[in-house]
């Protein structure tokens, strides 16, 4: 029954589909907590269901969580955070029951076990805004840590479907696959550099060394970028990850 539009951040509004983008910060903001303003559920509104999609390493022990003014998102109480799913490629998920048509802000901290905060994600809040009056079935939100990718996607009902059906308006490519198309081509392009660097110099110069350590780089970013994409939905997956139980590995 609903067919999902992609509208990137930062392309022109086509319709009244949302876009996603960093919340200004208010003078209540403090020590990285943000304010959040609430609004009404609309009478007899049905649930969304929001799902977030971010790249993030934590060390051994941490984990990501959402968090933000709502109950489920902990009303800016990190302890009861909305806590996120490790999946391969260090892509951390989560997904809210959402009964508001308005805006959602939230954020991204990084919990330790305990669920005391490590760390937050730099810059200001994200702020998701959702069409009101109009039927919508569920919102996907892909986010950066940097902040320098964030796509939305919408489900919202099409006349005459009875199944769910995920496209893409025509002639637009979202940034999501232009960046995994840019990671793809680094990787190629690194591949190439690090068989030059091997074949003309020591393997243990530094040459070949740089050429080694940004082709792992490069192997990474490729693969969180596929990863992300199957997250979301748009490459079928491989199967359950063997070590998914909300635990990231490596350096934050």
């Amino acid at each position: 029954m609903p067919t999902a539009l992609l509208r990137p951040y930062g392309l022109p509004s086509q319709s009244t589909f949302s876009t996603m983008r960093p919340a200004r910060a208010g003078p209540s903001m403090r020590t990285g907590v943000p304010s959040c303003t609430l609004r009404t559920p609309a009478a007899g509104s049905q649930p969304v269901d929001i799902r977030f999609a971010i790249p993030f390493k934590c060390h051994f022990g941490q984990h990501l969580a959402v968090i933000g003014g709502p109950r489920q998102l902990g009303q800016w109480e990190a302890a009861a955070a909305l806590p996120m799913t490790w999946q391969q490629g260090d892509v951390w998920a989560a997904s809210l029951a959402w009964d508001d048509g308005g805006t959602l802000e939230y954020k991204y901290v990084v919990r330790n076990d305990d669920l005391t905060v490590a760390g937050w994600k730099p810059g200001p809040n994200c702020e998701l805004q959702l069409p009101t009056g109009s039927p919508l079935r569920a919102v996907r939100v892909w986010d950066t840590w940097d902040g320098g990718c964030q796509t939305v996607e919408l489900e919202v009902p099409e006349a005459g479907t009875s199944k769910p059906a995920l496209r893409r308006p025509k002639g637009s490519l979202g940034v999501l696959s232009k960046e995994t198309l840019v990671a793809l081509q680094r990787l190629a392009g690194a591949l190439e550099a690090g068989e030059a660097a091997a074949a003309a110099a020591d393997p243990g110069s530094p040459e070949a060394l740089r050429a080694d350590a940004e082709l792992a780089s490069a192997t990474q970013h490729a693969l969180a970028m596929m990863r992300a994409e199957e997250a979301l939905g748009r490459l079928p997956r491989r199967g359950k990850a063997r070590n998914g139980r909300g635990r990231g590995r490596g350096a934050v």
